[in-house]
């Protein structure tokens, strides 16, 4: 009867810890679960024309997939245009994050999908900030149910 007991406390145990893993890596996006790796990831941009995106986590429609977690950066064409897009970052992450919330997370799962996302993004940017955009890069994206 002990060893029962000691089997299902163990168990439930090691599934609050997997449960935390999880959500510590997923949604805070904690780097220390990540450790294990000798890979070094500079969080920091060299090149002039990049402009990173804080992480966003949206809640998205779809049938398989209800949440959308993506890093992104963004390739200006101009220099100039990067400092106005930095200096006006909370607008444009807004402007992302409702635009990302209306979408159906589904047909983000293809390359196709997620190329259409971009070009999307590039020219929602343009058509109300009026920023030239080369390219949008993921340097994280993840689909969750």
């Amino acid at each position: 009867m002990d060893s029962r007991i000691f089997k299902i406390a163990l168990s439930v145990f090691l599934s609050v810890v997997l449960i935390y893993v999880i959500v510590d890596v997923f949604f805070y996006g904690n780097k220390q679960a990540s450790s294990f790796s000798k890979a070094k990831v500079n969080d920091i941009s060299t090149d002039p024309m990049e402009a990173r995106m804080d992480k966003i986590l949206v809640n998205t429609r779809g049938k398989k997939f209800k949440y959308v977690k993506v890093d992104m950066s963004f390739e200006m064409r101009d220099k100039d245009q990067k400092e106005d897009l930095m200096n006006n970052m909370q607008q444009v992450r807004t402007l992302i994050l409702n635009y990302t919330s209306k979408l159906d997370a589904d047909k983000l799962m293809s390359e196709q999908g997620k190329e259409e996302y971009k070009k999307e993004i590039i020219t929602m940017l343009y058509d109300n900030f009026g920023y030239r955009i080369e390219a949008v890069y993921f340097r994280n994206f993840v689909l969750a149910p």
